[in-house]
């Protein structure tokens, strides 16, 4: 019974970790860090800003303008559900380094990269 049990909670946490993907991301002053260009399935993200700027979270799918989702204060967490085949693109507002803090949930096979801020 005991080993029973054991066996049943090791599958359970090795599934669990398995379930998200832990990040943590520096942006420096003047960047972008884009998350999920290209084709992926829908995910969702919880982002905490423990940097020391404010970062603006945009989306935007194909080739649209991309739609302002709000700014994520220093010290705030924020969770994000993203559809299918859409970027997401944390833009650093201010003049120093910030990281975010990066939980995936759901497709975790997403592009990542740095670009200038427009």
């Amino acid at each position: 019974m005991k080993k029973c049990f054991f066996i049943t909670a090791f599958t359970s946490l090795v599934f669990y970790s398995c379930a998200s993907l832990t990040s943590s991301t520096v942006i420096e002053p003047k960047q972008s860090f884009v998350l999920g260009e290209g084709k992926h399935a829908s995910y969702s993200a919880k982002i905490k800003n423990e940097g020391l700027s404010d970062v603006e979270v945009f989306k935007t799918s194909n080739n649209e303008m991309p739609a302002s989702l709000g700014v994520l204060k220093i010290g705030q967490e924020q969770n994000y559900n993203v559809p299918d085949n859409t970027k997401v693109i944390f833009k650093n507002l201010g003049n120093s380094k910030t990281d975010l803090a990066i939980k995936l949930y759901g497709d975790k096979n997403l592009s990542m990269k740095y670009q200038n801020n427009k």
